[in-house]
């Protein structure tokens, strides 16, 4: 059982429940994941309230295999805009 959540930064986090059969006791554990946000492309996430929009281009911008996934959605150019609007709040 996992949980995906985007934070402002970006910063994705994986919260992975792990169950220690040994001891009989299980925990969830949070794991950053942005860097392997490819990776979780097509999963549900949760959005926490303070993301922005440029957060969401912020995954995206420094990562090739996204860029290539979206390359047909113009997302060279939206990232572009991201960047010059970061502060902006919506």
């Amino acid at each position: 059982m996992s949980e995906l959540q985007l934070f402002s930064g970006p910063r994705l986090v994986r919260k992975s429940w792990i169950y220690d059969d040994d001891k009989g006791v299980g925990d969830w554990v949070s794991t950053d994941v942005t860097e392997r946000a490819f990776e979780y492309l097509f999963h549900e996430l949760v959005i926490d309230p303070d993301v922005t929009l440029a957060d969401v281009f912020g995954l995206v911008m420094d990562e090739p295999i996204m860029q290539a996934v979206f390359r047909q959605e113009f997302v060279s150019e939206l990232c572009a805009e991201g960047r010059a609007r970061s502060t902006v709040r919506w």
